[in-house]
């Protein structure tokens, strides 16, 4: 529900199964505003790298003093817990960030950009 409490926006979300991989493919997205433009008034950082990985690794959020900024904490937490081999990515703002278990990862840096997008991978055994 992190992207309904978070935006005004569509929300676009696809899953996909690859048996042959033995993985699924999981994918959300919105055209919001982004996380750097969410809660860079809200935290101490200025850089917003800095900032984003602030909000993938704390409890960082727009509501300030309030019990909130633990959604994308879980979303991680899970999908390690799922797959010790799974793969997070972020695009959000105006770089593309690899989402490891205890830090954020700058793939690639470009244009800025609406919305927020993960691409999740998790290795699946179901035998």
């Amino acid at each position: 529900n992190n992207v309904i409490d978070h935006t005004d926006s569509y929300c676009y979300i696809c899953v996909q199964y690859y048996p042959e991989q033995k993985c699924i493919d999981i994918a959300v997205g919105d055209c919001g505003i982004g996380i750097y433009n969410s809660i860079k008034n809200t935290v101490t950082e200025n850089d917003p790298h800095s900032v984003i990985k602030k909000a993938v690794l704390t409890k960082a959020s727009r509501y300030a003093g309030r019990d909130r900024g633990i959604g994308l904490m879980e979303v991680k937490r899970r999908a390690f817990e799922w797959s010790k081999n799974a793969k997070l990515y972020l695009r959000t703002h105006s770089a593309a960030y690899q989402i490891l278990q205890n830090d954020l990862k700058l793939i690639d840096e470009g244009e800025e950009a609406f919305g927020t997008y993960f691409h999740i991978k998790i290795d699946v055994n179901f035998s």
